[in-house]
């Protein structure tokens, strides 16, 4: 990120349901690290993305347990 602006990172089911909301406020440039704790969700294809006011970022992650 190169200035301050809003991102928000959300976890979706392959359906599309958002399932959970990670991180949605403002964030400075630089380095950040985010931990997912999904313990109560069952083994998996989930969709992580990040959203920011100009850019949409997905990747596909597995969860399994």
């Amino acid at each position: 990120f190169i200035m301050p602006e809003k991102v928000s990172i959300n976890i979706y089911d392959l359906n599309g349901k958002l399932i959970e909301k990670i991180y949605d406020n403002q964030l400075n440039s630089g380095s950040h690290t985010f931990s997912w704790n999904a313990q109560k969700f069952s083994s998996g294809i989930y969709i992580i993305s990040l959203e920011s006011d100009n850019s949409v970022i997905s990747s596909k992650v597995s969860l399994m347990k």
